[in-house]
């Protein structure tokens, strides 16, 4: 058998010098069938099982005929697939690891290496994540440094990696989407000395762009406990995770392993970077060329609308107008930059301005008078008691609130109405989860909203908002918390806030038919699914222009904080109770800040007129011929809203 290994890795040594960079160009050109074969019955196949007998159980990953693409990536559309079954390995008497060796005489012992691959992800087994790719350091056993991981996230799929821990020491992905194709680049690191090799992972990097310029999810930053190996091969492993693999290339440089001709003209930078999170008042996307360019054939697209530029050296900027929490692609089609000769490979550089720090911009942006549930997500309970009634509709009602960033967005939720929640067989609670990962110890939601209560018969208070942990099918861990209830007496109206039952705490005063912005915080201080230690707190009509702690006047602190429970809540709730109301613009957030995301009204140009001085007799008219000035329908009422305020058509000011 050594004798084999001998002649097969001097075989692969001698190929190798043939492009020095390139390590291994892997497109599964095989039979459909198992991935580890033999070339002709008696020498070994490509493809190996683990040679370390607790890998070497369950059965071969299968090649199956069909191919992977990604924009731009060299390898994409190629060959067939190396397809992982969720079901081998579920058990830790079926895992198994295939192994491509590339390497037995250490050459590369000071060498970075890099893994370019496509990978479908289709399934985890669990919510903690296996490892389904690896680098391998030993031909003889096993000696892992280096696995990328996958697990399920509610309907998603998220990855992450450690050097060498059988669970996942780096922040977890974003979300991935089932079965649908992502490039990967799964780098290991070489720093000179012992121990303190690490390893990154690039998921859907520019493959026209250099490595600085693409953001990478890092290993755990102390490796210094973790010995380093000679990268000797890579392995796929079968261990409870679901996915397909195609283009797999393997090579000592990040040019090599994307295909990124050394003299081709390629995307040294970009601004943003690929898949960055941008505000929306960005105007120019810039892409460093690695030389200097000039105009070519072909025009670049953002989103599919056709974007102007301008060339500075090998810099070409693009002029932009973006929206708000919106995706956005900038594809620049080969042969539109020229230098040298050379064209630019086909471009697609990714970004947005969703706010990682927002879990969720609910406008309401659904057809006019339909059911709310079963559309962006929104559910209705799991608790059989909160399910009778009917869902709430989608009511064609904007809703405003000066200077908050969910004002006059989209439309409503109405809650409905005089027959709902009258009695048990009428309540019933919609949701729509936040995360679907369990909060951090002293992590902090708001969730801000804007509130028009038409109706409420209680001068004791109707309860229609609460933060909740779905639960199963038996109803279990649905109990609302950090309820906020309205209380209409008369043309006024109070809304208080309470955790579970208790003394509710309200706020002063409001009229009954103006629009209130509500912001609930919710502050996670579970250490077990039974802590009682969960905060809730309410404001109602905060000062946007000021910070949290400079609202503390507004602050409403529930008085059971202390008691009834709270764990691990991941999703908010609406209850209909009796109760007409309008919601609109709600944000959930990690931080004050982007619950709120305030606008600051623009400063009045020398020589306008002050639309709240009374002696400016056709100021209003003035103002908004000056400046730009918005028309909207509030509550059927038609209003002017300007960056000094909002107005009626007959300059009258709406606080």
């Amino acid at each position: 058998m050594r004798k084999i290994f001998s002649l097969f890795f001097g075989l692969l040594v001698c190929l190798s010098f043939v492009h020095a960079d390139l390590i291994l160009e892997e497109n599964f050109n095989y039979p459909v069938g198992d991935l580890e074969q033999t070339t002709d019955g008696v020498e070994p196949g490509k493809w190996m099982v683990s040679m370390k007998s607790d890998d070497a159980k369950g059965t071969s990953p299968q090649v199956a005929d069909k191919q992977l693409t990604y924009p731009g990536y060299v390898a994409s559309g190629k060959g067939k697939v190396a397809v992982l079954d969720a079901a081998v390995g579920a058990n830790s008497d079926s895992q198994r690891i295939s192994v491509y060796y590339t390497d037995t005489l250490g050459a590369r012992d000071t060498t970075d290496m890099y893994a370019a691959m496509i990978v479908s992800p289709l399934s985890a087994a669990n919510t903690s994540g296996r490892d389904f790719l690896v680098w391998e350091g030993s031909v003889t056993s096993s000696s892992v440094r280096g696995r990328v991981f996958l697990k399920k996230n509610g309907t998603k799929l998220q990855m992450g990696i450690s050097k060498n821990s059988s669970s996942p020491t780096s922040e977890w992905s974003e979300d991935l989407e089932p079965n649908t194709p992502v490039l990967l680049v799964f780098k290991y690191e070489y720093h000179p000395g012992g121990s303190n090799d690490s390893v990154k992972l690039f998921i859907n990097p520019n493959p026209t762009s250099s490595e600085a310029a693409n953001a990478c999810l890092v290993s755990e930053t102390d490796v210094t406990s973790k010995t380093d190996i000679i990268v000797r091969g890579i392995g796929l492993r079968q261990r409870g995770t679901g996915a397909e693999i195609g283009g797999l290339r393997i090579a000592t440089t990040w040019e090599e392993a994307l295909g990124m001709a050394a003299d081709g003209l390629n995307v040294e930078s970009t601004n943003p970077a690929q898949n960055a999170f941008v505000e929306a008042s960005l105007k120019t996307v810039q892409v460093t060329f690695n030389k200097p360019v000039s105009a070519g054939s072909g025009k670049a697209t953002l989103n599919d609308e056709e974007v102007q530029s301008t060339i500075d050296g090998a810099t070409v900027c693009f002029n932009v107008d973006l929206a708000e929490e919106t995706d956005y692609t900038l594809a620049i089609p080969a042969g539109a930059f020229v230098a040298d000769g050379k064209e630019n490979p086909a471009i697609s550089l990714s970004f947005t301005t969703k706010n990682p720090n927002v879990y969720i911009s609910e406008y309401f942006r659904y057809e006019a008078g339909t059911a709310l549930e079963g559309q962006g997500g929104w559910v209705l309970s799991t608790q059989t008691a909160n399910q009778g009634g009917t869902s709430p509709l989608v009511g064609d009602t904007t809703l405003c609130y000066a200077t908050y960033g969910g004002s006059a967005q989209g439309q409503v939720l109405a809650l409905d109405s005089i027959a709902q929640g009258i009695s048990g067989d009428s309540n019933r609670t919609t949701v729509l989860p936040f995360t679907s990962s369990k909060l951090g110890v002293g992590d902090t939601v708001y969730t801000a909203m804007m509130v028009n209560m038409r109706y409420n018969p209680s001068t004791s208070g109707k309860s229609f908002f609460g933060y909740i942990k779905q639960g199963a099918s038996d109803g279990a861990n649905t109990t609302l918390r950090g309820i906020v209830s309205a209380m209409i007496q008369h043309d006024t109206i109070w809304y208080g806030i309470v955790k579970k039952e208790g003394e509710v705490v309200w706020s002063a005063p409001q009229p009954k038919d103006s629009t209130a912005l509500l912001v609930v915080r919710y502050i996670n201080r579970s250490t077990s699914s039974s802590s009682d230690a969960d905060e809730f707190a309410l404001y109602v009509n905060p000062d946007l222009s000021k910070t949290e702690s400079e609202n503390g006047n507004l602050l409403q602190v529930a008085t059971d904080n202390a008691a009834n429970g709270g764990a691990d809540l991941q999703a908010i709730a609406f209850r209909q109770m009796r109760t007409m109301a309008f919601v609109g613009g709600i944000r959930v957030a990690k931080t004050w800040k982007d619950a709120l995301a305030y606008t600051a009204p623009d400063e009045p140009e020398s020589g306008d007129p002050d639309p709240d001085d009374p002696n400016t007799g056709e100021g209003l008219n003035t103002t908004v011929n000056s400046l730009q000035a918005k028309l909207i329908i509030c509550q059927g009422q038609l209003l002017i809203i300007t960056p000094h305020g909002t107005y009626t058509p007959m300059g009258q000011k709406v606080e």
